[in-house]
């Protein structure tokens, strides 16, 4: 329809809602996920043979770094972002053969309608003004394959995901427990 594409930055995100009881619930787990991921992959869909058959351009998926590890009470949504992170991962090296790049974009904690839900300390929340920057600049401008900030939350997050589950599970106890 647009006949010319040159970036398509995907992303869809619903979470469990804070207020509710954290039970395992398969219902709410599937829609999580289908919004999460198959929005995403719907959307991707959409592009594919057009950015293949073209030659160029670049895709981008919205993760989170919830998607670096599973978090308390986030079972769905981290799951759902982990799986977009993965994704990517395997869409980079399937389009660059096609000269197209894929991104992956993982913020930290951005103010949202969805955060503003939240009934809990979120580390280092930034404005969805400095969330659109930093995709602008990591877009256009630094050409990486991931984009995540802010950098400080998001490197402690990348600590995490490379400890071994017994030190991880011990630091989220103690963390949970403050």
């Amino acid at each position: 329809q647009f006949k010319n594409l040159d970036i398509c930055v995907f992303g869809a995100g619903i979470h469990d809602d804070p207020k509710s009881k954290k039970i395992f619930n398969l219902q709410k787990i599937k829609k999580i996920i289908n919004v999460n991921y198959f929005g995403a992959m719907n959307s991707i869909n959409s592009t594919y043979e057009y950015f293949k058959n073209k030659k160029s351009g670049q895709i981008a998926l919205i993760g989170s770094v919830a998607g670096y590890r599973g978090l308390p009470n986030a079972g769905a949504y981290c799951s759902s972002k982990s799986a977009l992170i993965s994704f990517a991962e395997s869409l980079h090296f399937d389009m660059k053969k096609f000269n197209v790049r894929v991104s992956i974009i993982n913020p930290g904690f951005i103010k949202t309608p969805m955060t503003d839900e939240n009934n809990y300390t979120m580390p280092m929340i930034k404005s969805s003004e400095f969330a659109a920057d930093k995709i602008y600049k990591g877009l256009i401008k630094n050409k990486g394959f991931e984009i995540h900030f802010p950098k400080e939350f998001t490197f402690i997050m990348k600590i995490l995901r490379l400890l071994p589950y017994n030190l991880y599970f011990k630091i989220i106890k103690f963390g949970l427990k403050k």
